[in-house]
């Protein structure tokens, strides 16, 4: 692919760019740079994994000077941690969700419409993490997992516990409060939404 160089102004999001494996602070500033963006690919145990933020957009990763940059929420999905951002300390706070260290609902969504209506191909919103509110309706096994249907405003959700979360013994039909997940697409089983639960705050 052709290379193509964009130039822009960075204030606080150069600083947020940089990764380092030092401790020193960067103060906020200003810095004018050319983004070298050549079709860079990420891959995931051999999987392809395609960045987007929080909403769903496909970000492009890109290179300054010869060091590749790429989008933290992604990367952050493709490896099973929590992505969030800390406004008042200009902080990227990445966190296990097994440690059940979260604040409630830090770097989850909340859940859009066009999970409920549309497949994740069409949406784009796939792995993204997200939240709802609602009422266990049933419980279901569904692929050897066990599973809860979720009823909420905007329609029904199947949220099954593959990840094994420390939450799910708090849950029986009839509970009611939000209920955090990785967004899977449409379960073919179920002819529904479907997620991975990772937590919950019952009412």
């Amino acid at each position: 692919m052709k290379e193509r160089t964009k130039g822009f102004v960075a204030g606080i999001l150069t600083t947020a760019l940089i990764v380092s494996l030092g401790t020193a602070a960067y103060a906020a500033y200003q810095k004018t740079v050319a983004l070298d963006y050549t079709g860079i690919k990420i891959t995931m145990d051999g999987n392809v994994v395609t960045p987007k933020d929080a909403n769903g957009n496909m970000v492009e990763p890109f290179a300054i000077d010869g060091t590749t940059y790429l989008p933290v929420r992604a990367i952050a999905g493709a490896t099973g941690l929590i992505v969030g951002w800390n406004q008042s300390t200009q902080t990227v706070q990445l966190t296990s969700w097994s440690k059940n260290t979260l604040k409630p609902y830090d770097g989850y969504i909340s859940a859009p419409h066009e999970i409920f209506t549309t497949s994740a191909d069409d949406n784009g919103l796939e792995s993204v993490y997200m939240y709802v509110d609602g009422t266990i309706e049933e419980f279901k096994n569904v692929d050897n997992h066990d599973t809860y249907v979720i009823k909420t405003s905007q329609g029904s959700i199947a949220l099954s516990n593959i990840y094994q979360s420390n939450d799910w013994s708090k849950l029986s039909v009839g509970s009611s409060g939000r209920f955090c997940f990785k967004y899977l697409g449409m379960s073919e089983a179920l002819k529904m939404s479907s997620g991975a639960f990772l937590e919950t705050g019952l009412n």
